[in-house]
C-alpha cells in the first residue's frame, strides 16, 4: 500500500481481534482511510490528503474474504482511472460482481455502521442537551445523525420559502406585493382626478428651483474664495513672518558661499599635525615623568637575594600552597561527605565517636538477616490473617446457611407424621389393590356359581321328570304289585324328594353366597390416594435433600473449622516468631541507640552510610598530618617573603597571610616589569622628539593659511568665524522657506499673490464666515433636492395617470405574482411530503425493525453502566430516547451525564452493527473510538469487544500503547504496534 504515512508497506490482519496502537501521525487513521479508500472511493480534497509524500503514488491491494471466497480488490490511482478492480483466484471480476458480493455495502453504510471514532462523540457533544435525544433517536433509525441533517435541511428548506408568521421567504414576500398590488390598483382608480392639481404644483417647484440654483452660484463663488485662502493660511503666515526675519540677516548678505567649506578644508588638513604634535609632546612629558617615577620606587638594589632566587622562593611557595590548598579541598570534601552521611542518617557522631562506633560486617550480615526475617513474617502474617478472615467469613456464610436451612427443614414429628400418613396410604392403597383383587376372583367365582346355579335350575326341572320316568317305566315294566316293590317305589320317591330338596338348598345356599360376597369398591380412592401419596413423598424427598444438604455444610463447616483452627495455629507460631525477632531488634537497638530513628528496613542503608563515614574519618587524619608537615615548610619561606616585603611597605603587618605572597610576587614582577620599562623609556624618549620636530615643520604652511582666513573676514579667532558661518547658513535657509512659501501661494492665485501676501487678515473671522456659507450651500442644496425629489414624484405620479394601460398593467403583474406563487407554493409542498415521507419511514422502521436493535442496544448499555440502567424507551413525540435506572426512575437524555449519553451513543452503533452483521459481515474499525472514556468504561468496552471478535472482525486503532497494566486479565499478545 501507499497511503498517507504508509509507502510500500503490507500489514496483516488477523481473524477476531486486531489491535494496532501508535502515536498521533502514525499512520493509525490511514488505515481506517485506506479500507475505505479501495472498497468505494474518496472525493478528490480527500485523496490529495493521503498521497504518499516519498514516490506520489495513492493507492494499494485489499484482501477480503468475501462469501467463503477469498477476493483481492485493488485501487491505484495511476492504474484503471482510479477504480477499483476485483480478482478471485486470479481472475478479474465485473463492477457488477464486486458490488453483488459486498450485498449493497456503501461508504455511508460503511462510515455509518461498521466504522465508529471518537470524532463520531465529539459531534455529538456539539449538540445542546435537548437535542442529543432527537440525535440518537435517528441513529438508532440509520446508523447516523444525517437523518437529523437531512430534516433539518428539508425544514431549513420549506421555511426559506414559506413561514407562517415570516416577512422575508420568498413566498410571504409574493403574498405581501400581491396584497399592494391590490392596494395599488384601487389607488390608480383614484388617482386619475388628480392630474390637474399635480400640473400646477410642478409649475411653482420648478420656478422655486430656479431661484435657489441662483442663490447657490453666488454662495459657492464666496465659498470658493475664502477657501482658497484658508487653504494657504498658513503659507501666508508663514511668508509674512520669513520676510520680517530676513531683514534682521543685512551684516552676513556678503559673508562667502565657500568660506565655511574653506575653513573645513584647512581644519581637515591640518587637523592630522595638531593631533600628532599635541600626542607626542604629552608622550615626552609622560616618559620623562615615569623614568623619575621608577627611580625612586626601585628596591631592588637592598635586597638580601637575587629576583631568580626570590622566583624559585614563589615557585616553592606555590607548589607547597598548592598541595596545602588539595589538601583542604580533599579535608573539606571529606568532611562534607562526612557530615553529609551523617545529616542524611540524622546523627551528630563526631569523627572520634565513630571510629569508636563497634559495628562490622557480622553487624550488617545481621541487620539485613533481621529485616529480611521480618519482612517475611509480616507477610506471612497478613497473609495468615487474610486467610483466617476469608475462612471466618466462609464459616460464618456456612453457619447462616445451615441455620436457613434448619429453618427451611420440617420438624422431626411432621417427618414422623408424614411417614405414618404414607405408611397408611400405602396399607389403605394396598387392601384397596386386594378388594380389587379378591372382586375380580368373586366374579369369576359369580360367574361359575351363575353357571352352577343355571346347571341346578336345570337339575330342579330336570330331576323330578327323570325320576318319574323312572318309577313310570318301572311301575310298567317290573312293578309286580307286592310290597317289596311298593318299596321300591317308595324308596325312590323319598331318594328323589332328598335329592331335589339338596339341590333346591344348593342354589338357595349358592344365591344367598353371590348376594352376600359382592360389595362395591370405591373407585375414585386410589387416585385420591396416589395424589396424596405423591404430594407426601415429594415433601420426603425434600426433607432428604435438606438433610442430606444439611449434612454436607456440617462437614464443609467441621472442614472449614479445622482450616480455621490450623490457621490460628500457624498464626500464633508466626506471632512467636514475630516477638522473637523484635526482641532481637530491641537488644540491637539497646546496643545501637540511635538506631531507633529509623525503620528496621533501613538498618542496612545505615551500615552502609557509617561504613563509608568510618573511611572518610580516617582519611581526614592521614590528611590533617600531611597539612601540618607542608605549613613548616612555608612558614619558613614566608619569613623570607616577609623581609623583602618590608622594603616596600614598612608597616605591612601580615607575615603569614596569602596577602603576603601576591605582594611578594607583585613586587618581583614590579622590579623587572621598571627595569624593561626604563630601557624601553629611553629609547622612546628618543625617538618622540625626533617625530615633534618633523610634525612641526609639516604644520607650518596650514597654520599661516588659516590666519589670512579670518583676516579677510575680520575675525580674531576660529569660534567667531563659526558663529558667523552659522549665522550665514540660518540666512540661507530662511530665504528657502520664503521663496518655497510665495511657490504655494502663487500655485493657488497666480498674478495676485504678490497682492495677497501684502495683505493683513483675521483668520478667525474668514473661518467663520467659511462655516456660515457652507452650511447655507448645504442647506440651499438640501433644499434644492427635496425640490427636485417632490418635482420627480409629481412628474412621474402625472405621467403614471396620463400613460394608457396603467391600470391593465397592474392587472397584469398580479397575473404573473399568482404564477410565481403558485410555482414557489408547488416546490414547497415538495419539501414538505418529502419531510413527512421522512416521518412515514421512521415510524415504519419503528415497528418494524427498531424493537430487535432497541433490545439489543438495552443489553449493550446495561453491560457498560454496570447495570446502572436497564430499560430504555423511544418517544415519537418528542423523537427523543428515555433511560430507566435500577431505582426505577426515567432520564431524559439531557439529563445524563456526557460519559453516560457516550455509552448510549455507543450501544447503539454496536447494536446496529449487530443487525447489519447478519447481511454482510464486515470488520468493525474504531479510531480512538474510548480515548475519552475513563479506566471503567474502557474496560467495559475492550471485554465487549473481545467477545464480539469471536463473531466479527475487530480492528481497533490506538493511541494507547497497551491496556495489559490496566487489564491484567485480557490477553492482548496479538496487539501489532504501529511506528
Amino acid at each position: 500500500m501507499s497511503f498517507g504515512k504508509w509507502n510500500r508497506e503490507k500489514i496483516s490482519l488477523r481473524d477476531g481481534f486486531n489491535y494496532f496502537h501508535g502515536p498521533n501521525e502514525a499512520g493509525k487513521s490511514s488505515i481506517r482511510m485506506f479500507m475505505t479508500y479501495i472498497l468505494f472511493g474518496l472525493k478528490p480534497y480527500e485523496r490529495e490528503r493521503y498521497r504518499s509524500k516519498v514516490d506520489g503514488q495513492l493507492g494499494g491491494r485489499l484482501v477480503v474474504e468475501l462469501d467463503d471466497q477469498e477476493w483481492i480488490i485493488e485501487r491505484l490511482e495511476h492504474r484503471n482511472r482510479g477504480k477499483r478492480v476485483g480478482f478471485i483466484n486470479g481472475n478479474q471480476v465485473s463492477e457488477e460482481d464486486i458490488e453483488l458480493a459486498l450485498k449493497g455495502l456503501n461508504r455511508f453504510l460503511f462510515e455509518s455502521i461498521f466504522s465508529f471514532q471518537d470524532r463520531d462523540l465529539q459531534f455529538i457533544r456539539k449538540y445542546r442537551p435537548e437535542d442529543i435525544g432527537k440525535v440518537l433517536f435517528n441513529l438508532g433509525l440509520t446508523g447516523s445523525e444525517q437523518i437529523t441533517e437531512l430534516e433539518n435541511k428539508l425544514l431549513g428548506y420549506a421555511e426559506s420559502l414559506f413561514k407562517k408568521h415570516g416577512r422575508r421567504p420568498p413566498l410571504n414576500e409574493k403574498l405581501n406585493q400581491i396584497k399592494k398590488l391590490d392596494q395599488e390598483i384601487e389607488q390608480v382608480e383614484r388617482s386619475e382626478n388628480q392630474h390637474q392639481a399635480l400640473y400646477e404644483q410642478v409649475r411653482k417647484r420648478q420656478k422655486e428651483l430656479t431661484d435657489l440654483k441662483h442663490s447657490h452660484d453666488q454662495l459657492s463663488d464666496q465659498a470658493k474664495q475664502l477657501e482658497k485662502l484658508i487653504q494657504v493660511k498658513d503659507s501666508i503666515v508663514k511668508y509674512q513672518i520669513l520676510d520680517v526675519e530676513i531683514q534682521q540677516f543685512n551684516e552676513v548678505k556678503q559673508f562667502p558661499s565657500n568660506a565655511k567649506e574653506r575653513f573645513e578644508k584647512l581644519k581637515e588638513q591640518s587637523r592630522g599635525y595638531v593631533d600628532k604634535l599635541n600626542m607626542v609632546k604629552s608622550n615626552i612629558q609622560q616618559v620623562e615623568q615615569e623614568l623619575d617615577d621608577y627611580e625612586y620606587k626601585s628596591k631592588l638594589n637592598q635586597w638580601l637575594m637575587s629576583i631568580s632566587e626570590a622566583e624559585r622562593i614563589i615557585q616553592q611557595a606555590t607548589d607547597l600552597k598548592h598541595k596545602i590548598s588539595h589538601l583542604v579541598e580533599q579535608k573539606n570534601g571529606l568532611h562534607y561527605q562526612f557530615h553529609q552521611v551523617l545529616r542524611n542518617l540524622g546523627l551528630e557522631f563526631s569523627v572520634d565517636d565513630l571510629s569508636s562506633l563497634a559495628i562490622n560486617s557480622y553487624t550488617n550480615e545481621n541487620w539485613k538477616r533481621l529485616v529480611q526475617q521480618l519482612e517475611n513474617v509480616k507477610t506471612r502474617q497478613k497473609e495468615i490473617k487474610r486467610k483466617i478472615i476469608a475462612k471466618q467469613e466462609e464459616l460464618d456464610a456456612e453457619v447462616q446457611y445451615e441455620k436457613q436451612v434448619k429453618h427451611n427443614m420440617l420438624e422431626e414429628h411432621d417427618v414422623k407424621h408424614l411417614k405414618e400418613q404414607n405408611e397408611q396410604i400405602k396399607m389403605a392403597k394396598q387392601e384397596q389393590v386386594m378388594k380389587r383383587q379378591l372382586q375380580a376372583e368373586m366374579k369369576t367365582q359369580q360367574k361359575a356359581m351363575k353357571k352352577m346355579e343355571r346347571s341346578l335350575r336345570m337339575t330342579k326341572l330336570i330331576a323330578p321328570i327323570f325320576i318319574g320316568v323312572i318309577m313310570l317305566y318301572n311301575i310298567f315294566t317290573t312293578f309286580s304289585n307286592n310290597w317289596t316293590d311298593y318299596g321300591i317305589l317308595a324308596a325312590m320317591a323319598v331318594i328323589s324328594m332328598v335329592v331335589l330338596l339338596f339341590i333346591n338348598r344348593q342354589h338357595i345356599d349358592l344365591k344367598r353366597s353371590l348376594n352376600s360376597n359382592y360389595k362395591p369398591l370405591n373407585e375414585n380412592f386410589l387416585d385420591e390416594s396416589e395424589k396424596q401419596l405423591s404430594k407426601i413423598n415429594q415433601k420426603l424427598d425434600h426433607y432428604e435433600k435438606q438433610k442430606k444438604e444439611l449434612e454436607d455444610v456440617i462437614v464443609k463447616k467441621q472442614f472449614i473449622e479445622s482450616n480455621l483452627n490450623e490457621l490460628k495455629v500457624e498464626h500464633d507460631h508466626v506471632s512467636d516468631e514475630l516477638r522473637t525477632l523484635e526482641k532481637e531488634i530491641e537488644n540491637e537497638i539497646e546496643k545501637f541507640p540511635f538506631l531507633s530513628n529509623y525503620e528496621l528496613y533501613q538498618w542496612p542503608n545505615v551500615y552502609e552510610n557509617l561504613e563509608a563515614a568510618k573511611s572518610y574519618a580516617q582519611n581526614l587524619d592521614h590528611i590533617k598530618e600531611q597539612m601540618h608537615d607542608y605549613n613548616s615548610k612555608l612558614n619558613e619561606l614566608n619569613k623570607k617573603a616577609y623581609s623583602v616585603l618590608k622594603l616596600y611597605e614598612p608597616d605591612f603587618l601580615m607575615p603569614y597571610s596569602e596577602t603576603l605572597w601576591d605582594k611578594f610576587k607583585e613586587k618581583i614582577e614590579l622590579e623587572k616589569e621598571w627595569l624593561n620599562h626604563k630601557k624601553q623609556l629611553d629609547n622612546r624618549l628618543i625617538d618622540l622628539t625626533n617625530q615633534y620636530e618633523s610634525y612641526s615643520a609639516a604644520y607650518q604652511p596650514y597654520q599661516q593659511e588659516m590666519e589670512e582666513l579670518f583676516s579677510s573676514l575680520g575675525v580674531q579667532a576660529e569660534e567667531e568665524f563659526l558663529a558667523m558661518a552659522e549665522t550665514y547658513n540660518q540666512y540661507v535657509e530662511k530665504k528657502k522657506q520664503l521663496s518655497e512659501a510665495y511657490t504655494f501661494i502663487y500655485e493657488i492665485f497666480g498674478n495676485e499673490a504678490q497682492n495677497i501676501t501684502k495683505q493683513s487678515y483675521d483668520w478667525n473671522e474668514l473661518s467663520e464666515r467659511s462655516d456660515k456659507l457652507q452650511k447655507s450651500i448645504k442647506e440651499t442644496n438640501n433644499r434644492i433636492e427635496e425640490i427636485r425629489h417632490q418635482i420627480s414624484e409629481k412628474q412621474a405620479q402625472i405621467k403614471q395617470i396620463e400613460e394608457t394601460g396603467v391600470l391593465s398593467d397592474l392587472v397584469h403583474n398580479r397575473a404573473l405574482l399568482e404564477a410565481e406563487i403558485t410555482q414557489l407554493a408547488k416546490e414547497w409542498s415538495v419539501y414538505k411530503t418529502a419531510e413527512a415521507f421522512i416521518i412515514e419511514t421512521k415510524n415504519r422502521y419503528q415497528n418494524v425493525y427498531l424493537p430487535d436493535i432497541m433490545e439489543q442496544t438495552r443489553t449493550y448499555f446495561n453491560e457498560l453502566t454496570n447495570s446502572q440502567y436497564k430499560d430504555l424507551q423511544f418517544v415519537n413525540d418528542e423523537e427523543t430516547i428515555l433511560a430507566q435506572k435500577t431505582t426505577g426512575d426515567w432520564y431524559h437524555i439531557g439529563q445524563l451525564s456526557e460519559g453516560t449519553a457516550d455509552q448510549l451513543y455507543v450501544s447503539l452503533r454496536l447494536a446496529l452493527n449487530d443487525s447489519f452483521k447478519k447481511v454482510i459481515k464486515a470488520p468493525f474499525v474504531l479510531d480512538d473510538a474510548f480515548v475519552h472514556f475513563d479506566h471503567k468504561r474502557k474496560e467495559n468496552m475492550l471485554n465487549r469487544l473481545r467477545e464480539l471478535s469471536s463473531e466479527q472482525q475487530i480492528i481497533y486503532l490506538t493511541c494507547e500503547p497497551n491496556h495489559s497494566n490496566q487489564f491484567e486479565y485480557m490477553d492482548l499478545t496479538d496487539s501489532i504496534v504501529v511506528n
